[in-house]
């Protein structure tokens, strides 16, 4: 999946629109967020128009909510790090239809953080 143009085409656009900084308002960053969203959906629209499956569309969505999430995710543990000194290790995962790379339109964002028992301390999560 990643060989595909269109998914480097993605990754590449959200390295250029998708820089937070730390002097940024969370306002500044929310607008940088939706117009990467608006202009990675306007793209799909134009790869639908022109013939592209539905299949290579909804993995594209899908590599979209990729890259938005590993950006959000490392803003969010370099905002911890600077605030606390230090990190815990955790992990995202992807789950239903975003998990199997096949985000459809209008689908919700299923996932899932995953980290130790121990960085938890006294409360237990069902």
């Amino acid at each position: 999946m990643e060989d595909d143009p269109l998914f480097r085409r993605t990754r590449q656009h959200a390295e250029r629109r998708l820089t937070f900084g730390a002097t940024q308002s969370a306002k500044d960053r929310l607008e940088q967020i939706k117009e990467f969203l608006r202009l990675e959906k306007e793209m799909l629209q134009r790869y639908h128009q022109k013939g592209d499956s539905g299949i290579r569309l909804t993995r594209s969505r899908s590599v979209i909510m990729d890259v938005l999430i590993q950006t959000l995710f490392k803003w969010a543990m370099f905002v911890a790090k600077e605030s606390m000194g230090t990190t815990k290790q955790m992990s995202i995962l992807a789950t239903g239809g975003y998990g199997r790379g096949e985000l459809s339109p209008l689908s919700d964002i299923d996932i899932m953080f995953l980290y130790p028992r121990s960085s938890m301390g006294n409360l237990w999560i069902i």
